[in-house]
């Protein structure tokens, strides 16, 4: 078998004939076709994507590509395209809007031509694993009647006549199979003769109505034509996400963005709702939600949208959402911006949550059309942190044009689609996958855990002269016996902070610089200073009094700030985000102005007393505390005083 990735150079001519008559010779005797329907959402992955793609995907040469769908080693692409070609360039053939080839060889189909005359929007395979259905903006297929969906033949294009189009007044957006049932999204309002108006269920046999589903939309946003544009079925077939052009799903109010609980009978609208898509974006968006995904263990989703640079509103940006939860004012987990440029699609992986576009930044919520505090640039697509939506440092790079319309994982990477030629640094027009070899995993966040050793930097508590580094034994309610590490040839007087994460001790410094080294337990490694991209934590480091990590964000003090403060941080790409969070502010029983080093362990966060040396454990999660806080050492309970510059536990 050839090889996915091969080097980046060409061949001989000879050769490249030779491969194309091979791949033509391979599609014509032996299509590969599976046994039964690929599923509705992402194929898991381990690790993330290489950033170089595979050789020998074919071409396709004009128009854009919009949907794709895998059966077995078969790979069927759709768009509006009417010409594509192998890798090599040694074979073009006519394609009107649809065409498959194997993925093993990227031979492509010769015997698979179905000739449609508009715009195929999207795949769904059937059933039997040997058939496909089209929807989109057509007439006619091989000359046939077949108004905006088909069922045709993977074996020869053909199509199937014992599924019948109903009739519709509009076009298909989006197709799922699911529960034994094809799932139709567009903005018609009558199907088979029926109002209904962009959400349906068919019989994947027959084409009839399916009874199982019978919501109806309304109250389409101004400038948009009443519509589904995208849905999504989770894993186990009971939810279905929808984003559209709407404000009402069957009567319950709902803007852009609804849940269907697919196990009543039938469908119900569920009691999961959020009002942060009702604001509108600049006014010729009406509807700016463009592409939906959910995970592939069916906890959450993430909707992609254009709309211009609307910060705080969600416009122009990647907002992952809970599935397995309720409530009508739900907000999103995360929220990553791009800064006025347009997102088109997304794709999760588990590992990875890839998002193509128009855009060329990431981590961008104050910049309009520039690139604001803290950006970092990653142009047509990326990878983000699934926990907290941060740029991972995948990054291939790819030809913005109207932008990436497709992201597909697959047990062995991931296919892209777009409008545009050069992906990775490569010739790739249109289409392009990264395989899973040669990529990575990222790795889990050790953030050290209790019982353990406390390492107090700049210790200055007891009559310590505040330049080394001291640890003491701590379970989370008792002390043990303590030690002076040294100073390591550092003087820590100057740290504003500590927090240690798989090997490596990140501390602010007094000349506001972030600062990462190796750490042994005796010795430290040289320091290297973290890229803050501009960002306004770059001006709150050289006065942090305490510093910790915990589910993917730093928690932090500031000197005479009443609040406790936090970040998204990212330790693969060592991204901190741009925007900051108040976790809480003072209360009766915290005084965050006398904080004098942090950690946090165990869903607690400990801190130091600037005031009286002591250290207080209160609840921590999700960005909140909560509790009353407990003193559980320190000057009156054991003696021992724990007031540093910074608190951290050791993780290697």
């Amino acid at each position: 078998m050839p090889p996915l990735t091969r080097a980046r150079t060409a061949g001989s001519p000879r050769r490249a004939v030779a491969l194309a008559l091979t791949c033509l010779l391979a599609a014509t005797l032996a299509p590969s076709l599976p046994a039964g329907p690929a599923a509705a959402v992402q194929v898991a992955h381990d690790r993330v994507v290489s950033a170089n793609p595979a050789d020998i995907t074919p071409r396709a040469l004009d128009g854009t590509i919009s949907s794709i769908v895998t059966a077995g080693d078969t790979v069927i692409v759709a768009g509006t395209f009417t010409q594509v070609q192998t890798a090599d360039g040694l074979l073009t053939l006519p394609r009107t809007r649809v065409f498959s080839f194997n993925h093993r060889t990227g031979a492509i189909d010769t015997r698979f031509a179905p000739v449609v005359d508009g715009a195929v929007n999207a795949l769904a395979l059937a059933p039997d694993g040997t058939s496909v259905f089209l929807g989109g903006a057509f007439s006619r297929v091989n000359g046939s009647a077949a108004r905006n969906l088909a069922r045709v033949r993977l074996s020869d294009g053909t199509l199937v006549e014992s599924f019948r189009t109903p009739a519709m007044d509009g076009q298909v957006f989006d197709l799922e199979l699911a529960r034994g049932r094809l799932y139709v999204a567009g903005d018609w309002r009558n199907i088979a003769g029926v109002y209904r108006p962009g959400l349906a269920a068919l019989h994947p046999d027959t084409g009839a109505l399916h009874p199982s589903l019978r919501v109806t939309i309304a109250g389409a946003r101004r400038n948009a034509q009443l519509g589904v544009r995208k849905i999504d079925v989770s894993a186990d077939g009971s939810r279905l996400v929808m984003i559209g052009s709407f404000a009402k799903v069957s009567g319950a109010v709902r803007h852009q963005l609804a849940v269907l609980d697919l196990t009543r009978w039938p469908a119900q609208v569920s009691k999961w709702a959020t009002g942060r898509y009702e604001p509108y974006c600049i006014d010729i968006f009406g509807s700016y939600v463009r592409d939906i995904d959910i995970s592939p263990d069916g906890r959450y989703f993430v909707v992609v949208s254009v709309g211009g640079a609307e910060y705080p509103k969600l416009c122009d940006a990647a907002a992952r959402f809970e599935l397995r939860t309720s409530g009508l004012q739900l907000q999103p987990t995360w929220v990553d911006y791009t800064g006025g440029d347009a997102l088109l699609s997304v794709g999760v992986t588990g590992e990875a949550v890839y998002v193509g576009g128009h855009q060329r930044w990431f981590n961008n919520p104050y910049g309009v059309e520039n690139a604001g505090a803290g950006t970092v640039a990653r142009k047509g697509i990326a990878a983000l942190d699934p926990l907290n939506g941060l740029p991972l440092s995948w990054n291939p790079g790819h030809d913005r044009g109207v932008g990436v319309r497709e992201l597909v994982g697959t047990g062995e990477g991931l296919y892209v689609g777009s409008d545009t030629n050069n992906t990775g640094g490569e010739y790739h027009p249109r289409l392009a996958f990264f395989p899973l070899l040669g990529g990575a995993a990222v790795p889990p966040v050790n953030a050290g855990v209790l019982p353990g050793d406390v390492h107090l930097v700049g210790a200055t508590g007891n009559g310590a002269p505040g330049t080394d580094v001291r640890a003491r034994y701590f379970t989370g309610s008792s002390t043990g016996s303590g030690r002076t590490v040294g100073g390591m040839g550092v003087n820590w007087r100057y740290a504003r902070g500590a927090v240690m994460l798989n090997g490596q001790l990140y501390t602010g410094w007094s000349d506001g610089k972030l600062y990462a080294r190796s750490f042994s337990g005796s010795s430290v490694g040289p320091r290297r200073a973290v890229n803050l991209y501009r960002g306004r934590f770059g001006g709150e480091v050289a006065k942090l009094t305490g510093l910790a990590y915990d589910g993917g964000r730093f928690y932090y003090t500031i000197s005479g700030q009443r609040a406790l403060y936090y970040r998204y941080f990212t330790r693969e790409s060592e991204i901190v985000g741009a925007e900051r969070f108040t976790a809480t502010g003072n209360t009766g029983a915290v005084d965050w102005t006398q904080v004098s080093g942090m950690f946090a362990s165990g869903g607690n966060l400990y801190y130091a007393s600037k005031a009286n040396g002591r250290l207080f454990r209160v609840g921590l999660a999700n960005g909140r505390v909560s509790g009353t806080p407990t003193a559980v050492s320190g000057p009156g309970i054991d003696g021992v005083d724990w007031r540093a510059k910074g608190l951290f536990l050791r993780a290697n």
